[in-house]
């Protein structure tokens, strides 16, 4: 048995185990528009709810490692032959992780939900994120192999540019607040 084969199997396990339990809660559990858990919001502004960002987070991360367990967790045990649509639709969810994190952060930010700046990196968080899908997709479609190096690349340089710009913009934030979406951020873009 490779053990490293069974810890990549447990840890997509947990993974799948944790965001189903989210999908439950965020779904047991629906914000209203306008209702006081829904209170980061500033104003009727059209967009997701801070509850429709914590559904997306939990479907983009099932997504990923339910793909990942069937096309990386199963190779430890020798099952090389998966698919590499499987692994575009994984590797696409898991590169839209953290422009959701992006937009939470930015709609969390208090009285700048719709500043000028806060648009702009969010809409380039989900660009970056759709490019780099359809260049996993091209690779698994046109080439046959996945995942692709270019998308890779762009997610990681990309994310660290959006790193630093999201930084900039948050500095006035309290300490605390900019610590856990930091930690957050550098944790889903190194994954």
């Amino acid at each position: 048995m490779n053990l490293a084969g069974l810890i990549n199997l447990l840890g997509y396990a947990m993974g799948i185990s944790l965001y189903a339990i989210l999908l439950a809660i965020v779904l047991r559990h629906p914000t209203h528009v306008g209702s006081a858990s829904d209170s980061s919001r500033t104003g009727n502004q059209p967009g997701p709810s801070v509850n429709g960002l914590m559904l997306a987070t939990a479907i983009l991360g099932l997504l990923w490692n339910v793909g990942a367990l069937a096309t990386y967790g199963m190779r430890g045990f020798g099952f090389a032959n998966t698919s590499p649509i499987l692994s575009a639709i994984s590797l696409t969810a898991l590169g839209f992780l953290p422009a959701v994190v992006v937009q939470s952060v930015l709609l969390n930010r208090l009285g700048q939900t719709n500043s000028k700046i806060s648009r702009t990196i969010s809409i380039a968080a989900y660009a970056l994120s759709a490019v780099a899908g359809a260049l996993h997709f091209y690779d698994a479609l046109v080439v046959g192999t996945s995942p692709s190096l270019w998308a890779l690349r762009l997610l990681t340089f990309g994310y660290v540019v959006l790193l630093v710009a999201l930084f900039l913009s948050t500095r006035r934030q309290e300490g605390w607040k900019k610590a856990i979406w930091w930690r957050y951020m550098l944790r889903t873009t190194a994954a």
